[in-house]
């Protein structure tokens, strides 16, 4: 038997009746419930010469946006292509369109976060949208951006008048406040940053009894002396009220002494902006280190010839001079204004002002904390007294110091010493990583600041636009109103 089988074409307009009829139920049933289905009209976008095709219940979901409110009257709207254009970055156009697709808003890979805030501004896109995995993208801009504002308001000055860049004022006021300005600069850093440094010396080889000569009295006194030295244990006060310096170590530090004096009183004279001048910590410094000194030469000079008598108030008087003298070794201070490392590292330690009060607080807790602990583990222990003096303990050894001059004995005392140490090594690291932290950043954002100033310096020749210059101007007059 044979099989007669129906022809393709027969078959084909049966299937294309078939699904008319089925579209044509669906119509009617629709029309028949009252539910009429909305047309699906794309839209064109033209960003930055790249078409994207969407459609317009889309751009809806996010009303008050530029591209919800999109219609013919739009003046992004072009007749000839029938399509809305847009002079944008297509790539950021691509987040921002997949937000209105999926309502989450991811920042594309290599963009940087300061355009994307400039785009969602244009696109009237709130920032809140943005997602929590793009946060670190979106805002480490203006973590950078701060840092950066730092190191210019730390490393760049304005307050140099440009009128007066001729004058000798100005030349010795830039040989003595810059020391990278040029050779003969450094050369004189150089050796000023010596002379700190022996001056820091002369003050303490001249606590040796082999660099020092008894005073000679008038007799009796001079006997009266003599017998209290051998039967006095006050070695340190007998060593500064009855001996003195030897002679050419005294000499030497009182040359250094005047040309410190002169130098620090030249910069007062040739500084332009007197208030930035007395504000500084290191000038301070400087000033008390120099003309404090004369004050000490000259009770020294009074006592050694007999001008007046040193009593035991006369003295205390002038132990105090003695240690505000010390502070002449905070003079290497003034080495950051020649290795900017220096200054940056200043810097972070004052921006990371909370973490190191963090780590103070945390530090005085815990020593009060396994301090009274011990106190009352270690109760029948007569080396810990009171409390004070345990935290004292608990202090040596949350650093890992351990002096040994106090030690618990039963086994309640080593556990909270166990504790007690294991405490510190964590609570102490933890803050120290996040200034290391801070450091580094500020570090290499320096690096990629003086990498761009040369390579700006070099493409320009040196060259300086009136516009820079007067900016300067208003800088310099800004700095001299504050």
């Amino acid at each position: 038997m044979y099989t007669v089988r129906k022809p393709p074409t027969l078959i084909t307009e049966n299937r294309d009746i078939n699904q008319r009829f089925k579209m044509s139920n669906r119509t009617s049933s629709n029309h028949s419930s009252g539910k009429v289905t909305t047309p699906r009209i794309k839209v064109t976008l033209a960003v930055g010469g790249t078409n994207f095709v969407t459609e317009v219940a889309t751009l809806k979901r996010h009303p008050n946006t530029v591209l919800a409110s999109l219609d013919k009257t739009s003046q992004f709207y072009d007749t000839q292509t029938d399509s809305y254009v847009f002079d944008r970055d297509p790539l950021a156009f691509s987040a921002i369109l997949n937000f209105y697709r999926t309502s989450e808003l991811h920042l594309p890979l290599g963009i940087c976060g300061r355009a994307m805030r400039h785009e969602l501004k244009f696109w009237k896109i709130s920032e809140l949208n943005i997602s929590q995995c793009c946060w670190k993208v979106m805002y480490e801009v203006d973590k950078d951006e701060k840092v950066f504002d730092t190191l210019k308001q730390n490393l760049e000055r304005c307050d140099d008048p440009l009128n007066a860049q001729t004058s000798w004022r100005f030349r010795l006021y830039v040989f003595l406040e810059r020391p990278n300005s040029s050779t003969a600069a450094k050369i004189w850093n150089t050796t000023l940053m010596t002379m700190i440094f022996l001056s820091a010396l002369t003050l303490v080889i001249s606590t040796i009894p082999s660099l020092r000569k008894r005073l000679v009295f008038p007799q009796p006194y001079n006997d009266e002396v003599e017998r209290y030295l051998q039967n006095s244990t006050r070695l340190k006060y007998d060593l500064h009220v009855y001996y003195y310096v030897v002679d050419w170590l005294y000499a030497f530090d009182h040359v250094l002494l005047f040309i410190f004096t002169l130098e620090v009183s030249v910069r007062i004279m040739v500084s332009f902006n007197k208030r930035r001048f007395f504000s500084s910590f290191i000038n301070w410094v400087d000033m008390i280190t120099s003309y404090g000194g004369w004050l000490v030469f000259a009770l020294e000079t009074a006592y050694k010839y007999g001008m007046i008598k040193k009593t035991e108030e006369l003295f205390w008087m002038y132990f105090g001079f003695r240690c505000v003298m010390m502070t002449r070794l905070l003079r290497c201070i003034r080495l950051q204004e020649r290795y900017t490392s220096l200054k940056i590292l200043l810097i972070t330690i004052r921006k990371s002002s909370k973490e190191l009060l963090l780590l103070v607080l945390c530090f005085i807790i815990l020593a009060m904390l396994f301090g009274t602990v011990e106190y009352y583990c270690e109760f029948d222990n007569n080396r810990f007294e009171t409390i004070p003096i345990s935290i004292w303990w608990s202090i040596v050894t949350m650093t890992t110091v351990g002096y040994g001059d106090y030690y618990p004995e039963s086994l309640c005392g080593y556990f909270v010493g166990t504790m007690c140490a294991m405490c510190g090594i964590l609570f102490l690291s933890m803050p120290v990583a996040l200034i290391g932290a801070t450091f580094n950043d500020y570090y290499t954002r320096n690096q990629e600041r003086e990498l761009h100033r040369k390579e700006g310096l070099d493409g320009s020749l040196m060259k300086i636009s009136p516009k820079l210059l007067k900016s300067k101007h208003q800088c310099f007059e800004k700095k001299t109103r504050h």
